[in-house]
């Protein structure tokens, strides 16, 4: 086998839209997109072991979380990795080669190391989301399927290494990444009470709109009119399907779980205002509203730390028990699957539902003015939805 593989045979059929020159994958160039997807695989496994063991030892929320969320939570530092470097190296590549609007470019050779990159990263953090079965793994595992096909097809398929342009626009979706990340992690951490969660929260929905929204819509047009008249190729099929599937994917994300979260943050924001305003009118009513503002959240701050402290206090004498009740749950076996009950039971059971409803309802209307009294908590929404990966 000579150090060009020949592609000669496919002119004509799977790449008669394609300049073929440009089109043949050298040896060389193989091994370098196999090797840099192995290295970039072997950094995420680096970053997520130790995230994970320096978590363990530092981190008390750690310890408390579910082994999923622990999983969840180490697998978010390659995730950021892989976006910052994938998606800022590729822009510098697109700028540096020219590759704006020359839509079935594939001369940018030096692109196809950050796309094994990006296959390095798929593989792992399937095998990831596999192993540690995390909510909505599955789907996951799919969306990494479809996600890596179209540059595992440019790196790895012989005469097939075009469209650089497209995946390029493709990767830019991985930006919204580290805003996601930044936003699990101060849920987890009891940080959502703060204004950086709020700004973090805003800029994470404004660079969707721009980058998970406009761009794929934007890579669809261009695959419609400008790929489509100059003749589909079978072997970047991949780059086609990824790319239509991208829109609706994020759109459905978008309307059912950012859009929501982001109102109800808002809401909740504004309710908690007018019922501190409310408060202090009640308590200071001839002291101005700032200097009244301004002695509450000193009060407040302080009655914060001294809580932190003594949970902190708290945690720390519970983090034995803690370890070993994990250690308890880990070596337990999985319960077996309980055996459906007789009809004559399923029908007992449906008939005391039907008569404690009216008394369940009951205790809910008389309860119900006790909790609109409370203070409103901005616990997080949907966040366990949204992948770390996505």
């Amino acid at each position: 086998m000579g150090d060009v593989l020949d592609v000669s045979s496919l002119e004509g059929g799977l790449l008669s839209c394609y300049d073929l020159e440009n089109a043949a994958v050298s040896e060389t160039r193989l091994w370098r997109n196999f090797l840099a997807m192995v290295f970039f695989s072997v950094l995420c496994a680096a970053f997520y072991y130790i995230s994970y063991a320096v978590l363990t030892r530092k981190s008390k929320v750690f310890n408390m979380m579910s082994l999923g969320d622990k999983a969840d939570c180490a697998a978010r530092t390659y995730s950021t990795l892989h976006a910052l470097v994938v998606s800022n190296g590729l822009l510098a590549v697109a700028i540096s080669n020219s590759l704006w609007l020359d839509v079935l470019g594939n001369k940018a050779h030096t692109a196809e190391i950050f796309f094994a990159f990006s296959c390095g990263y798929f593989a792992f953090d399937c095998w990831v989301v596999a192993s540690t079965r995390l909510d909505n793994w599955i789907v996951f595992v799919v969306h990494h399927i479809c996600g890596v096909m179209p540059y595992a097809t440019a790196c790895f398929w012989p005469g097939c290494a075009n469209s650089y342009y497209l995946l390029c626009i493709g990767m830019m979706v991985e930006y919204t990444n580290p805003l996601i990340n930044a936003l699990w992690w101060m849920d987890k951490y009891k940080k959502s009470h703060l204004n950086v969660y709020s700004w973090t929260l805003y800029c994470h929905f404004g660079m969707w709109i721009v980058v998970r929204q406009l761009l794929p819509a934007y890579l669809t047009y261009l695959i419609i009119t400008v790929v489509s008249t100059s003749g589909l190729c079978l072997c970047a099929i991949p780059i086609y399907i990824t790319a239509i599937f991208v829109v609706p994917f994020c759109t459905y994300v978008f309307a059912t779980i950012l859009t929501p979260e982001l109102t109800a943050h808002i809401r909740s924001k504004a309710k908690r205002r007018r019922k501190r305003m409310d408060l202090l009118k009640k308590r200071r009513p001839s002291t101005g509203i700032s200097e009244v503002a301004e002695e509450f959240d000193e009060g407040l701050g302080r009655f914060t730390d001294s809580v932190e402290d003594a949970y902190d206090a708290q945690m720390e004498r519970l983090q034995p028990y803690s370890a070993r009740m994990n250690e308890y749950y880990e070596q337990m076996p999985d319960m077996p699957e309980l055996p459906e009950p007789p009809a004559r039971v399923r029908e007992a059971m449906e008939k005391a539902r039907e008569r404690a409803k009216p008394l369940m309802d009951g205790m809910h209307e008389r309860a119900r003015p006790v909790l609109d009294s409370l203070p409103n908590i901005d616990l997080p929404r949907n966040r366990k939805n949204l992948p770390h990966g996505l």
